[in-house]
């Protein structure tokens, strides 16, 4: 086995550890061979580009992914290390979620599942298609070569399918997720973080997971036109029995305030598609997001309009983790638009990656800027950026 230069190993000594000697004298050739290999990142592909396509042994590629012990999760742990050490210090985190679909058929392949296709499907009309279902975080960065936002994939978890069969509590993607924001706090304890997502992901258990205070996490999500805002609950009469009431009065819907000619909307400018810039009207309140059976969340939404009229009325909501004002995570309303970092090119820069790893033939995209929802709790407006009439004084709590 010819030595690596000492420029590669540089780049992967830190995974050094996870593996013992024997087994990471072949696990750094495929790792080098994944980075440098185009296309699929299978083993024979990674052998062949790093001159390795004679060898007999070939077998003991394989066995470092099918029977070597080492841990995925401590590597995912180190890799994510590596990457926010390219950042600066003190900055904030931003990190992409989704799901991406990999086609596979066959009796021998365990957990397939039947699943809407994401790019075949339109409106009118759904394609299911037979695969597995990823989950994938990813560091969402800035680089100062491209002026596009990068997404580099650090960890990926496996959304098994339901099977009525099996006495296991079917776990969604959404509590796999919820799973993964713990994880990604207890890895990085100290830095604010902002999480991404789609609207397939606008569920309150996922806010208040967010919004708890060991998790400490900036939720940013999609959020439907049509959902239920109410008010703070109102003081309590003296001598009333019975327990308090958790929220108030039902707010006006999303609809109605995008459809009223008296709402005071404020012109932004946020980075756009291609380096450009682009103007926008928004539109923000705080408010209680309830659902039947779950705890109120504090939140703060942003409808944008598009005053061009080419792009639909969108929603954003601000939930922020409970972070001591003036720190990192308190976004204000220009910097809650231009957040929205987890765009289609951003999206599938990542997935394309991921997906040649792991021989995936569809991919799916980020929402676009104007559909995202920032969700958040003890978010205060910041002073000058616009006129704002809260629904409840002192903001979020």
């Amino acid at each position: 086995m010819p030595p690596l230069p000492a420029e590669l190993l540089s780049l992967i000594v830190a995974f050094a550890p996870l593996f013992s000697k024997p087994v990471w004298e072949h696990a750094k050739q495929l790792l080098l061979g994944a980075i440098l290999a185009p296309g699929k990142r299978t083993v024979t592909a990674c052998l062949r580009v790093m001159g390795l396509s004679a060898e007999k042994q070939f077998q003991t590629y394989h066995r470092v992914l099918n029977r070597a012990c080492w841990s995925t999760l401590q590597a995912s742990r180190i890799l994510l290390g590596l990457l926010i050490a390219l950042l600066p210090p003190g900055s904030t985190i931003v990190i992409g979620a989704d799901d991406t679909i990999e086609r596979r058929r066959g009796k021998k392949i365990n957990w397939i599942g039947c699943y809407r296709d994401p790019v075949r499907s339109t409106k009118k009309h759904v394609v299911k298609c037979f695969g597995l279902k990823w989950l994938s975080l990813m560091l969402l960065v800035r680089r100062p070569w491209s002026s596009r936002v990068w997404a580099l994939p650090f960890l990926t978890v496996l959304c098994r399918a339901q099977d009525k069969d099996r006495p296991l509590r079917h776990k969604t993607a959404i509590d796999i997720l919820t799973v993964c924001v713990r994880l990604v706090r207890r890895w990085v304890p100290e830095r604010a973080i902002v999480m991404v997502v789609d609207g397939g992901y606008a569920a309150l258990k996922l806010a208040l997971c967010c919004a708890d205070e060991q998790t400490d996490v900036t939720l940013v999500t999609r959020l439907r036109l049509d959902v239920a805002l109410y008010h703070w609950p109102g003081p309590r009469p003296v001598g009333k029995r019975g327990r308090k009431p958790r929220k108030g009065q039902r707010q006006r819907s999303l609809k109605e305030w995008a459809a009223r000619c008296d709402t005071p909307w404020a012109e932004v400018e946020v980075e756009w598609y291609g380096g450009k810039k682009k103007k926008l009207l928004v539109f923000s309140r705080t408010a209680l997001w309830h659902t039947p059976g779950e705890l109120p969340v504090a939140i703060r939404y942003v409808l944008v309009r598009d005053p061009e009229g080419k792009l639909r009325n969108g929603s954003l909501r601000l939930h922020e983790a409970g972070r001591a004002a003036g720190t990192n995570s308190q976004l204000g309303r220009d910097e809650m638009v231009g957040r929205s970092d987890f765009r289609r090119g951003a999206g599938a820069v990542g997935y394309g990656d991921a997906a040649a790893m792991v021989g995936e033939s569809n991919c799916t995209h980020g929402a676009s800027a104007v559909e995202l929802v920032f969700a958040g709790r003890a978010a205060g407006w910041a002073p000058g950026q616009g006129r704002e009439t809260p629904d409840q004084p002192g903001g979020l709590v």
